[in-house]
């Protein structure tokens, strides 16, 4: 092995202990936690794995998704990490469509993965399409956060499932006081 590979990027999932939940360890002792307790996922091995080339494809995906947004590179690579994580490893969710109003019949439309979408509850909040069926979506929240109820938050990052007609899809360009 040359020197440039033992000195090359080799990301990988490690659990933190402590909090129970997965980082991403980018150097030796440089960890990036996620949202994500390892009880949420599925096919984790709980000590650590590799950052698989497939992890790094929707790597690449989700951080050129979020470069035409207002977010920051902290920002950006934050939801990136926490996307891959989600599309990857979450275990099933249950959909929370009653969280949220229906659809203006103006806005309902198909969605796909990759869409940005509005969800409606105490107030409105940006979310990303994770991945779609004709009944439900798995969505990443984009925005800071979502008042849900008086008693409920969503923070960004949190992923969550929810039926169709719930989503409006938003073909506006993301401004940062809409995140």
């Amino acid at each position: 092995m040359d020197k440039k590979d033992k000195k090359g990027v080799h990301w990988r999932w490690v659990t933190n202990f402590d909090t129970q939940k997965v980082c991403l360890e980018l150097a030796a002792g440089v960890n990036f936690s996620t949202v994500f307790k390892i009880s949420e996922l599925l096919s984790y091995d709980l000590h650590e794995q590799p950052f698989s080339t497939s992890d790094a494809f929707l790597y690449s995906l989700f951080r050129d998704k979020f470069s035409y947004t207002p977010f920051d590179e902290e920002q950006a690579f934050t939801l990136a990490i926490n996307a891959t994580i989600a599309s990857q490893y979450l275990k099933p969710l249950a959909a929370k469509s009653w969280l949220f109003h229906p659809a203006s019949s103006v806005g309902i439309g198909k969605v796909k993965q990759g869409d940005w979408v509005v969800l409606k509850a105490t107030d409105e909040a940006i979310y990303l399409v994770l991945d779609t069926d004709h009944e439900t979506s798995d969505v990443i929240l984009a925005s800071n956060r979502h008042q849900i109820s008086d008693s409920r938050v969503i923070f960004q990052g949190q992923t969550l499932k929810v039926h169709n007609d719930r989503l409006t899809p938003t073909l506006i360009e993301l401004k940062a006081d809409q995140l």
